[in-house]
């Protein structure tokens, strides 16, 4: 089941941890989980780099059984930035005005940790092709979402706009 994702931390393999950008702005303190790829840091709202993470109504299908995948994904982030500092670089903002940005924990790139748990899929930008491997190994290994039936999660946000119409 995709519970299970709790335990991934001891299958995956390492993440390089290089390539911080000390010169950019930086949002650190205790953070807001707000969904999967989202969090806000002294009010200012953070949309993780690179990455695009179940949405918290989104469910998947583990081994015949139906699971809220975008709860447990949040789950897990909360799980893993608890009571810590987390510390974030900017990489401008979205189309949303949410600051676009790699963050860390315990110096754990968090952006890459979702894609190696398989917690997220890749989310194309020019500047973070690196992460694809990074769901490409996810995606062989079979974890998190992974070992699910899941909806990627972009088609998922168009399917739910076209049933608002």
């Amino acid at each position: 089941m995709l519970f299970c994702l709790v335990s991934f931390s001891v299958n995956a393999k390492p993440i390089s941890l290089v390539n911080k950008d000390w010169d950019r702005e930086t949002y650190s303190g205790k953070a807001f989980i707000i969904d999967g790829d989202t969090l806000k840091i002294n009010g200012t709202k953070i949309r993780l780099v690179g990455v695009d993470a179940p949405e918290i109504s989104q469910t998947c299908k583990t081994h015949g059984h139906i699971e809220n995948c975008g709860e447990i994904v949040k789950l897990r982030l909360v799980q893993v930035t608890s009571n810590e500092d987390i510390v974030c670089y900017s990489h401008g903002k979205d189309y949303f005005g949410r600051v676009l940005a790699e963050c860390y924990v315990n110096d754990i790139n968090i952006n890459k940790w979702l894609l190696r748990e398989g917690l997220a899929v890749y989310y194309y930008n020019k500047d973070f092709k690196s992460y694809k491997i990074l769901e490409t190994l996810a995606k062989e290994e079979k974890v998190g979402l992974w070992d699910s039936e899941f909806q990627n999660p972009k088609d998922y946000r168009k399917q739910q706009k076209k049933r608002k119409k």
